[in-house]
């Protein structure tokens, strides 16, 4: 399990099929293209929208901007440093369903 300590309270990161979904509902495409397209471009943008779709089981009433204020915040007052953010989501990604998935696949060709 992935946590990073956000807002003053610790949360935890997951790529679930929830927060997949979300993704492919906020960028309106495929989530295969999401991960290929918007991933390898590594903006600040897809950061925070990464980190919400993580959020995004725990808490639907999370908005991108909150979010977005909640990273600010947390840098800020040095609870969260830019790298342990990039870290603790290549971790959540690295344990997702998605990856999980596609590996076992992989496996069995």
């Amino acid at each position: 399990m992935t946590t990073i300590k956000l807002g003053g309270k610790e949360r935890e990161l997951k790529f679930s099929f929830a927060s997949l979904r979300a993704l492919e509902n906020y960028y309106k495409k495929p989530i295969g293209k999401i991960f290929t397209e918007n991933i390898a471009n590594e903006s600040l943008e897809t950061l925070v929208v990464m980190l919400w779709a993580c959020l995004y089981k725990s808490d639907k009433k999370l908005t991108v901007e909150k979010v977005e204020e909640l990273i600010d915040e947390s840098l800020e007052t040095e609870e969260l440093t830019f790298e342990d953010l990039k870290n603790a989501l290549q971790e959540a990604f690295n344990n997702s369903v998605l990856t999980k998935t596609k590996k076992e696949a992989d496996e069995k060709n």
